[in-house]
């Protein structure tokens, strides 16, 4: 049990900066949780063997250490439906971009997340699912209403943007030239000087022709591709 808060306040820790430190109620319920779980607690209440043996004898009361941890089991299925459904749905819906007043918006979901942690009496964990996903779709609803931050970008990344925009075309230009000067080459070299041409061995010329391997297929053997596409082939 004292893992799985402690991994939910992991959770919490890595949530971003700007909503780490909302979610108060939650972090604290979660440390008080830890608290009456430590083995001082456990050993103060005579639940556990004491660390140091009692020479008179010690009395253990297994029956309540057994009520003592289900009392606290749903306070743990409790926190971890609003950390992992609730404080991280919430969160995900920054994508980095979002102004400060969807940023807001965010905050004031993850405020009432953390609301559901001392409500009282303690919603059950079907409950506390349905409201945090209220939260989740007035969040979204917000959010849209609100409209996608607009970007602006600096005169430097602007510049590198259409630079690259110039690049990939250019580049797509030069693929095209080359894809229709091999297609002719091949024409004029394998079909118009071949009057026959048509065998299913042409077609098999043509193929490895256009990937610039050699056209003499009677002399290839299992080593010729690769060392015609300067593969290096471990010898087993």
């Amino acid at each position: 049990m004292r893992s799985q808060l402690e991994a939910l306040n992991k959770s919490i820790v890595a949530l971003p900066s700007d909503y780490r430190d909302v979610p108060v109620k939650i972090k604290n319920s979660i440390q008080r949780l830890l608290d009456e779980l430590s083995e001082a607690s456990l050993d103060q209440n005579q639940f556990i063997s004491p660390k140091f043996p009692n020479p008179f004898g010690s009395t253990i009361n297994a029956m309540g250490y057994k009520a003592y941890l289900e009392e606290r089991n749903p306070k743990i299925e409790l926190y971890s439906v609003l950390v992992k459904e609730g404080l991280r749905s919430a969160v995900a819906e920054d994508n980095g971009s979002l102004n400060e007043t969807q940023k807001v918006f965010v905050k004031a979901a993850i405020r009432s997340v953390d609301q559901i942690s001392e409500a009282s009496p303690q919603p059950s964990v079907d409950q506390a699912q349905l409201q945090v996903q209220a939260i989740i779709r007035q969040l979204k609803t917000d959010l849209g209403a609100v409209g996608p931050a607009v970007q602006t970008l600096t005169p430097t990344a602007r510049e590198f943007e259409i630079l690259q925009l110039e690049i990939q075309s250019i580049s797509k230009l030069i693929w095209l030239v080359y894809g229709v000067l091999t297609a002719l080459s091949g024409l004029a070299v394998l079909i118009l000087k071949n009057a026959g041409y048509g065998i299913p061995l042409d077609f098999l010329f043509a193929f490895f022709w256009g990937f610039g391997l050699p056209t003499a297929i009677q002399g290839l053997v299992p080593g010729s591709v690769a060392s015609a596409l300067q593969i290096s082939v471990p010898k087993g």
